[in-house]
């Protein structure tokens, strides 16, 4: 029987191959693993973000639950604001027949894409559709991004797995743990506002923060405590020292006002370390779940 680890890799591969060359990040999740967690709940409702409640809620109505669902890979394709624009492959419970049906019966708009069919429960102009590319295995996005894709597959577009950068960010950020992931360029900021503990960094630009940022490379591993590593890999030395001294200043900052804020709970950024070499900052951060997304903003 294949291990846990080579499953990740074929699914990561089959991203690899099928999704759009100019992804920004691209995140594998195991929710088979992550459901296995006393804590589940509370992790997933600070990683079920807006955009994966509407893959869930679209799944939903293909007759597809949660539970169906063992493996993802997220991408992020680059967007004017933010990173709105997500898709990706989920390998689970996945019938093109039992999908069409359920479509037709509820009156779902398919629309044939390549020699596949997407399914798209909010229209052609929906934010998420459906489609069933291989057995057990559905990629989804929107009814653009899933042309793309059939147009990857048929060899008419280049695939992710032509931009060297990516495949080596994806080979050196592979972990055995249920999420990790590689971004670049904008989406190194956004991926920072999401995981790290959250206080008043709304002003901050997080463009221009991590500009000098050319990659990064993260991991989360939930057990008892959560923790949460990342690997930010800067264009030189002196960015990497710089970075590293904003990073420091954003820290004491943070526990200032997270002492203020909550003084009778556990400061989560005195458990944040720093170290660097050369170019890379490695930042790890071990805390309990209730830090990564405080009382008041649940």
């Amino acid at each position: 029987m294949a291990s846990a680890q080579g499953r990740a890799q074929q699914i990561v591969q089959d991203a690899l191959a099928i999704l759009p060359a100019d992804a920004v990040r691209f995140e594998y999740s195991n929710p088979a693993k992550l459901r296995s967690l006393p804590r589940y709940s509370q992790l997933r409702d600070r990683y079920l973000g807006p955009e994966l409640k509407v893959l869930e809620n679209s799944l939903a109505q293909l007759d597809v639950q949660e539970g169906d669902v063992d493996e993802l890979v997220l991408s992020w394709q680059p967007a004017a604001a933010g990173m709105a624009q997500m898709d990706g492959i989920a390998k689970g419970h996945f019938d093109a027949r039992a999908l069409a049906d359920h479509a037709r019966d509820k009156g779902i708009l398919t629309v044939p894409v390549g020699n596949m069919a997407a399914f798209c429960p909010g229209g052609d102009s929906g934010p998420l559709c459906v489609m069933v590319i291989r057995a057990s295995e559905g990629a989804f996005g929107s009814l653009d991004v899933l042309k793309k894709m059939a147009a990857v597959q048929s060899g008419q577009a280049p695939e992710l797995a032509s931009n060297p950068q990516f495949v080596k960010l994806v080979a050196e950020g592979r972990a055995d743990t249920p999420i990790w992931g590689v971004a670049i360029g904008p989406a190194v900021g956004d991926w920072f506002q999401g995981w790290m503990p959250e206080q008043n960094r709304g002003q901050l630009n997080w463009n221009q923060t991590f500009q000098s940022v050319e990659s990064l490379t993260y991991n989360v591993s939930p057990s008892v405590k959560i923790s949460v590593a990342a690997n930010f890999e800067c264009n030189s030395e002196a960015a990497a020292g710089n970075l590293r001294q904003l990073l420091e200043a954003l820290k004491a900052f943070e526990q200032l006002t997270w002492q203020r804020q909550y003084p009778n709970r556990q400061n989560p950024y005195a458990g944040l370390q720093m170290d660097s070499s050369n170019r890379r900052i490695h930042v790890p951060l071990t805390t309990d779940y209730e830090d990564l997304l405080p009382e008041g903003r649940r």
